[in-house]
């Protein structure tokens, strides 16, 4: 049967403030993990 995932946090909407990845516990457990924002490349301004 298909684990059931709920999120951890109070915001339990799929927006941009709230990425989430798949991982897994020593106790064989399947959980969400808060991803953060990656960084951006420099801007060439001309």
């Amino acid at each position: 049967m298909v684990q059931r995932l709920t999120y951890r946090r109070r915001l339990s909407y799929n927006t941009a403030s709230n990425k989430t990845r798949l991982s897994r516990t020593p106790g064989n457990r399947i959980v969400y993990l808060y991803t953060k924002n990656g960084g951006q490349s420099a801007q060439v301004c001309m």
